[in-house]
This record gives C-alpha cells, sequence and structure tokens, in this order.
C-alpha cells in the first residue's frame, strides 16, 4: 500500500524527471529487488560523495488487508510499518509506524490514516510523542479531473508552522501529454517565502517516447531565481528487452547533469551518469561521477 505524497501527486512526472535516474549524487550504488508471491525484499548500499557507506534492507509483506515494512538501515534508524484498509470504509487506508534510532537512543511513533477516490487525495500524519503532524488534501475538480488543487499542512506542536498551496492541470492531445503545476510555500514567520513552477510535456510514442520539462523556482524573499530544463529520450522502444535510455538537465547557473541508462536482460540493469559545472573545463573537484547497478532476482 504505496504512500501518498502531495509533490508527487500534484506534479509527478515533473519531479520524477528532475530528481529519478540521475546517479552523480554517490559514487556507486548498488540495489536488488526479489519478488515473491507473500513477500518482497530489497536491498540498497551506496557509497555517497563524502565517502560515508550506507545500507539499507527492506522486507515487505501483503497478506489480505494487512501491509507490512520492515526497515534495516546502517545509519541507525529501523522502522517497523504497518498499514490496513477499512472494510467499512474501501477507500480509506489507516496504518502506524514505529521507529527506533540506535544512536540517540530515541523511539518514535507514528500514525497515519489516506483517504483516496476519484474526486480526492488526502493524507493525515501524527507523531503523537513528538508534536509533529503533517496533513493534506488534494482534489480533482473539472468534468475530466483535469485539474488539481489542493493544500498541505505540516509543524511541530504550535510554534512552527508550513504551509503548501498547489494546484495543477493536465490535458491529453492526442499522444502528447500537457501538465502546468505551481506551488507555494510559506511559514508562520514569512508568510509566502518560495514559489515552483513545473511545466511537463511527453510524447506517448510507442516506438521511442520523449519527455521534456521546465522547472522555476523564485525565492521571494532573496529575490532569486533557478530555472532548470529535462530532457529523457528513449533510445529503444518501452518493452525492448535490453532498453536503453538518456536523461539530461541544465540550470541557468550551467550546471548540467548526463545520464545513460542500459538493460542487459530481465535481471540487470546498469546506470551512469555525471553532472559538472558548464562555464569551466571538466576537471575535478568540479565533475562528479556515478553509476548504479539494478540486479532483479
Amino acid at each position: 500500500m504505496s504512500t501518498l505524497k502531495f509533490e508527487k501527486l500534484l506534479a509527478g512526472p515533473s519531479v520524477d524527471l528532475f530528481e529519478k535516474d540521475f546517479p552523480h549524487n554517490n559514487v556507486w550504488h548498488v540495489e536488488t529487488l526479489s519478488k515473491e508471491p507473500t513477500l518482497d525484499m530489497s536491498s540498497d548500499f551506496r557509497l555517497t560523495r563524502s565517502e560515508e557507506l550506507t545500507g539499507l534492507v527492506t522486507l515487505k509483506n501483503v497478506f489480505q488487508n494487512f501491509a507490512t515494512e520492515l526497515s534495516l538501515n546502517s545509519t541507525g534508524v529501523h522502522h517497523l510499518d504497518v498499514t490496513t484498509k477499512l472494510p467499512f470504509l474501501p477507500d480509506a487506508t489507516v496504518g502506524s509506524k514505529y521507529l527506533y534510532d540506535t544512536d540517540k537512543n530515541h523511539h518514535h511513533f507514528l500514525l497515519s490514516s489516506q483517504v483516496e477516490n476519484k474526486f480526492m487525495w488526502s493524507r493525515l500524519e501524527l507523531k503523537p510523542l513528538d508534536f509533529e503532524y503533517n496533513f493534506f488534501s488534494l482534489f480533482r475538480l473539472g468534468s475530466m479531473h483535469r485539474c488539481l488543487l489542493g493544500a498541505e499542512v505540516s509543524g511541530h506542536k504550535l510554534g512552527k508552522l508550513n504551509v503548501t498551496l498547489g494546484s495543477a492541470y493536465k490535458r491529453e492531445f492526442g499522444n502528447n501529454n500537457f501538465l502546468l503545476a505551481m506551488r507555494l510555500f510559506g511559514n508562520k514567520d514569512d508568510y509566502l517565502n518560495r514559489l515552483v513552477g513545473n511545466v511537463h510535456m511527453s510524447k506517448n510514442e510507442e516506438v521511442k517516447p520523449a519527455v521534456l520539462g521546465v522547472t522555476l523556482e523564485h525565492l521571494l524573499k532573496e529575490k532569486k531565481t533557478k530555472l532548470t530544463f529535462g530532457a529523457h529520450w528513449h533510445l529503444t522502444t518501452l518493452d525492448d528487452p535490453h532498453a536503453s535510455f538518456v536523461k539530461a538537465k541544465v540550470d541557468n547557473e550551467a550546471r548540467v547533469a548526463l545520464s545513460f541508462c542500459q538493460k542487459f536482460n530481465s535481471l540487470v540493469t546498469f546506470l551512469f551518469g555525471f553532472d559538472f559545472n558548464g562555464k569551466s573545463p571538466l576537471h575535478e573537484p568540479d565533475v562528479n561521477y556515478g553509476l548504479k547497478l539494478t540486479l532483479k532476482t
């Protein structure tokens, strides 16, 4: 049972275009995935740019209406998550999560509930012991549900309050998909302090799909604007057993990131990427390389 996230529901394809499949954030990253009828297991090991080796093992089990997830992290923060669907309210899911930080010897408890239907998404999270909360609702408007409008509120006690207002418009033109999204961020002290806009266009061709996108981030207080352009080109068809693609992004500060993905077979996928400052020559320490290897069993 997936966890609903305000940002992904509002502008998911655009967020993925700029954040996913760029492995240069780590020196190397190895991910293994194993799926059984009743149990999914994944492991994640990476060497970060700060030369820190981290590991994560996750076990997921679904039994009838109950989903259980156990995560063991080398950073010392482990969690057990249990969610279930309510039989008398099929659109609703409730859950509880226990987190333990071994370094700080700190226990956390999280209670959650979420509702998903054709008219809206909504989620509430509470950490009773820490007095933290997060709540959002996102509504689908119009006869074709092309318009999205919602808000997210998070905070700690009553002293710290963060609010995000979001809206989006989605439209299909033949084989082309168009997304326009905007988010306004504010808090109790600064009111509105940040604006983020996304424009996303994709072409659903069976041969070689392509994606283009632009994201704008404007800091209202500092009066600084950052523009980032991204693209995703499939070099093969999506069902090709040796599928490959190229991704690229560049911002108005001339920071460039490129990545190439090659699927060798149904078990092994290789992803290589690097980023650099376009204003200076390609040499260290301005260049960051990274690779990711995904193994499925």
